[in-house]
């Protein structure tokens, strides 16, 4: 059985990371959102000033996704680098009108499992910012926190786990996420 399994969470807390080496250990395959052919769109969206504009694409490429990640899932499984909740949650923080569309009724393919990666240690997160070249303020620590907990939020409803990354290597997270698949036969 195929399956799709998303990593959600907000930039530093090892989402690639993770989601690759899940994808690996299950030999399943890694998909990133939104795809690279939206890059230059991406940054057309990103840079419009239309908080709105920009969640409507973001939720175009999910929805894009999803169709694709349905006929990979004919071959084999696959392992989603953000999906739904980062997505809302992200749109929701930066002022855009979520309300704007009915996002059950875009049919977005459900993963069987969503695992919320969060990093509460602010030394850790502020380092592995540092470390992707991207500098961020104590107040930039706290948006962020703010929205890591509505990810969680969230994701309380879907069938996943939690995990704290701030003080564990990514191995021990892949680890946690497949026991947890393991645990609920779900491989």
């Amino acid at each position: 059985m195929n399956i799709l399994v998303a990593v959600e969470g907000i930039d530093g807390t090892g989402k690639t990371t993770n989601a690759k080496m899940l994808a690996n250990r299950l030999g399943a395959m890694y998909y990133k959102t939104p795809a690279p052919i939206f890059d230059d769109a991406r940054r057309i969206f990103n840079e419009c000033g239309d908080v709105t504009a920009k969640y409507l694409f973001y939720l175009a490429t999910l929805k894009l996704a999803s169709n694709s990640i349905k006929e990979i899932l004919e071959k084999r499984s696959v392992v989603v680098d953000r999906w739904l909740a980062t997505t809302i949650c992200y749109h929701c923080l930066f002022g855009s009108r979520i309300d704007a569309v009915n996002v059950d009724k875009l049919e977005i393919i459900k993963p069987v499992a969503t695992f919320c990666l969060t990093c509460n240690d602010k030394d850790e997160w502020t380092k592995r910012m540092i470390e992707r070249g991207d500098i961020q303020s104590s107040k930039e620590y706290e948006r962020f926190n703010h929205l890591s907990h509505l990810i969680v939020a969230f994701n309380s409803k879907e069938n996943g786990l939690i995990i704290d990354t701030g003080l564990i290597p990514p191995s021990k997270t892949t680890q946690k996420m497949v026991m947890f698949l393991e645990k609920q036969h779900l491989i």
